[in-house]
């Protein structure tokens, strides 16, 4: 009983933790439907977390989303990550928890999305030329009232064809 009380109590600190940011660039939808268009260049990789205990935590059968890089986009990684190059924010007590004001509705819908296979690989074909930010969120339960892992993001540039591979890691 002591427990579920301290869990629900944590829990409910931990909810009321989270900051609330306003983006001050307007999303540009026309240059991020722009980068959305078919294209000839590929980025692939993987994405993993290594455990305390040394075992790895694969995106195994999870969601990968490509991000143009706008400046938009851009602000909103900043303030996730601390920076919009790349960066892991984690899920365990010590991650921000940002509430975002005034998101536009199309921002969610203007990405590319895939999933990670058994392996935790993915792969993003047809892309257009520019920068990119891809996510993905790795978590796993350590118990019934708390989970680790995290969310990752990298900001890959592509042009001319090219076959970028990325490794996406705290």
């Amino acid at each position: 009983m002591k427990k579920t009380i301290l869990y629900t109590l944590l829990a409910t600190l931990l909810t009321s933790c989270a900051s609330t940011t306003n983006i001050k660039s307007k999303l540009n939808v026309t240059e991020t439907e722009k980068l959305l268009e078919q294209g000839k260049n590929t980025i692939k990789g993987s994405a993993l977390i290594r455990q305390q205990a040394g075992g790895i935590v694969t995106c195994a059968g999870m969601k990968v989303t490509l991000l143009p890089a706008t400046d938009y986009s851009t602000e909103r990684m900043a303030s996730i990550y601390g920076n919009s190059e790349q960066g892991y924010n984690s899920a365990g007590l010590y991650g921000k928890r940002i509430n975002f004001e005034n998101t536009p509705p199309e921002y969610y819908q203007l990405t590319k999305n895939t999933q990670c296979d058994a392996q935790g690989f993915f792969k993003f074909e047809n892309i257009a030329n520019g920068a990119f930010f891809i996510h993905t969120t790795i978590t796993w339960k350590v118990n019934d009232y708390l989970n680790e892992g995290g969310s990752i993001m990298k900001r890959v540039a592509v042009s001319n064809g090219e076959v970028k591979e990325v490794v996406l890691a705290p």
